[in-house]
């Protein structure tokens, strides 16, 4: 099975054995800001992503989607993972920052030029919520960037575990 197959499969398992209800957005708009995750009814809202989609086959709209699937998923693991006390922005860089080394993961598979892109896309929306973050300083510091890589990798590896792969 290819590995661009494992992860999506990897992530089919964490939804249905976490209990996640999945509403899927069909609309063809790929920055709509329509997918989240609403911990009240344990509810991801995510992209559809083409059928089509695999190693052999990829394009940045379906790597963008799925990026956005990871994030989300990301973000449905704060309860589980104790980042109840995030602030937003913070918890936004570690969604962000774990759908970054979810996509690491498969950038093996892709070629050099979607790897660019994705690599940009990730750390354009990253830039944006760091500066949230660091208020009146001019730089983040590294015990919050460490801070919230560590959380970013601890929500990945629970979703791997979950998910079956590991």
């Amino acid at each position: 099975m290819e590995l661009i197959d494992n992860i999506k499969n990897c992530i089919k398992n964490y939804i249905k054995n976490s209990n996640l209800n999945v509403e899927i957005d069909t609309s063809q708009e790929i920055c709509n800001g329509e997918s989240y995750y609403c911990p009240t009814t344990k509810t991801l809202k995510i992209p559809v992503i083409d059928a089509t989609f695999s190693q052999r086959n990829t394009s940045s709209d379906s790597l963008f989607k799925l990026s956005t699937i990871f994030h989300e998923c990301i973000h449905s693991t704060r309860e589980a993972l104790n980042r109840e006390t995030l602030e937003y922005d913070e918890e936004e860089c570690v969604a962000e920052l774990g759908a970054y080394l979810f996509m690491q993961k498969i950038s093996s598979a892709l070629d050099r030029k979607m790897q660019v892109i994705n690599d940009l896309q990730h750390f354009s929306y990253l830039s944006c919520w760091f500066n949230h973050t660091k208020g009146e300083e001019q730089y983040i510091d590294l015990t919050t960037y460490t801070k919230t890589l560590n959380y970013a990798k601890e929500a990945v590896n629970y979703i791997l575990k979950v998910g079956g792969i590991q």
